[in-house]
């Protein structure tokens, strides 16, 4: 009876079966649950790779920033480069007509200056032609008939000698101001010669 128990426990019967089937599912279930266990693993997965993607995003805007405000301030540069190129060209161009302006100015003035000389010259020599003229004319004796004549006596009374001296005092004080720029002239010319003389002395 002991053995027809035992050999009735050890033949399949519905319960063995069933168990083993429980058993057989609980097995597939659990070979079907294994592999998805990394499930549990996936957000943190997920979080490393969207850190990684985030940190490589960042990387890539700050290269993108920096290249930007490298290519700004390559820019400002050559801005800076090209206005200050323009501000010199500039001030050279205004130097350079401010130049020319003061060239004109001082021809202009050189030329007022000449000509104003010239003009004084000239009106210097008219007049000391003109007071020659009337010295020689003083050093004459008059006649008082018509037409008046002009002559030199052959012999020089004291009488004729002191209208002579008197008609040349009256032509002297007519041109007194001549006179006075002649001797200023002539003083000025021999100061002229004498520094000239003296500094070929020096040279010497």
């Amino acid at each position: 009876m002991s053995q027809e128990r035992n050999d009735l426990s050890l033949s399949p019967g519905r319960d063995d079966v069933l168990q083993r089937s429980e058993n057989i599912e609980n097995i597939e279930l659990n070979q079907q649950i294994e592999p998805s266990m990394p499930i549990e693993d996936e957000p943190l997965e997920a979080i490393s790779r969207n850190k990684k993607l985030t940190e490589q995003g960042s990387k890539a805007a700050f290269s993108r920033l920096v290249g930007t405000l490298a290519k700004v301030k390559q820019d400002l540069q050559v801005k800076s480069d090209k206005q200050k190129s323009k501000e010199d060209l500039e001030s050279r161009l205004r130097e350079k007509l401010f130049k020319e302006r003061m060239e004109v100015f001082e021809k202009k003035d050189k030329e007022k200056v000449n000509s104003t000389h010239l003009k004084e010259s000239e009106k210097f020599d008219s007049q000391k032609r003109l007071y020659k003229a009337k010295i020689v004319k003083a050093s004459k004796l008059r006649t008082k008939t018509t037409p008046i004549l002009t002559f030199i006596p052959a012999k020089l009374s004291p009488y004729h000698k002191k209208i002579i001296d008197s008609q040349i005092a009256k032509v002297k004080l007519e041109f007194s101001v001549l006179l006075n720029d002649i001797e200023f002239k002539n003083d000025a010319d021999i100061s002229t010669l004498n520094n000239s003389s003296l500094e070929m002395d020096l040279d010497s």
